[in-house]
């Protein structure tokens, strides 16, 4: 129903901004604020996952 009424750009929109900001933020501002360790890199996946957890899809996706 909600993705009933978009025009082809909005599907492209739809799909392809969400995964953009997230790289951004993560690879571009978090990873760098930890520093470019293994360490830092499991925090920020750990991160990541988090905040996908209570999103309402299968969990499996997390990790």
């Amino acid at each position: 129903m909600v993705l009933s009424s978009l025009q082809p750009l909005d599907y492209i929109v739809v799909a392809f901004l969400p995964s953009i900001s997230e790289e951004l933020i993560f690879r571009g501002a978090i990873l760098p604020l930890l520093g470019m360790k293994w360490n830092s890199i499991a925090i920020a996946a750990l991160i990541f996952g988090v905040l996908h957890l209570g999103n309402g899809r299968k969990y499996s996706f997390t990790i």
